[in-house]
């Protein structure tokens, strides 16, 4: 499940590296923002699958639900934010290239680019951990709404690649 982090950070950067000029700056400043959002709605994921977890365990059924409602809402934000980017990226899209050395200057302005996909990765990697985890011990029946709105956000971070 959530293949498309990988290849959506390859895409985005690539976008990026595309963008040149002062207001293709502010475009790659509201990607890499958007990027920082996707790392933080898979931690509240990750948390709320870890508390619904726990809540089953303790048999508190009701509590359960309302921790998987909270990772049905994160996954919701994270189809947001893909949409998000696929506006991004089209506007970047419909600019004119920019120069090897617009380029260059704003790749060398950028450099939190490298952090913000650093820390969505491992978020990634943590919560594909705990969905393992959860969908093994309780089955997927248990956590069908959430799968549903992941499926959904996966969906809008494949047509952002799509359109790459």
């Amino acid at each position: 499940m959530i293949r498309w982090i990988a290849p959506c950070v390859v895409a985005m950067l690539a976008t990026l590296s595309g963008c040149g000029g002062d207001s293709r700056d502010g475009k790659v400043k509201s990607m890499i923002n958007q990027i920082t959002q996707v790392q933080g709605s898979i931690q509240v994921v990750k948390e709320s699958l870890e508390k619904f977890a726990a809540k089953k365990e303790a048999k508190d059924d009701e509590a359960a639900r309302k921790e998987l409602e909270g990772a049905v809402e994160a996954a919701k934000k994270l189809k947001e934010t893909a949409e998000k980017l696929q506006e991004l990226n089209r506007d970047a899209a419909r600019m004119a290239p920019p120069t090897a050395d617009e380029k260059k200057a704003l790749l060398n302005s950028n450099k939190g680019i490298s952090t913000a996909i650093a820390d969505v990765e491992t978020a990634h990697a943590e919560m594909k951990k705990v969905l393992a985890d959860v969908t093994t011990k309780y089955g997927e029946d248990a956590i069908r709404p959430f799968l549903r709105a992941m499926d959904e956000a996966n969906a809008a971070f494949v047509a952002l690649i799509r359109r790459q």
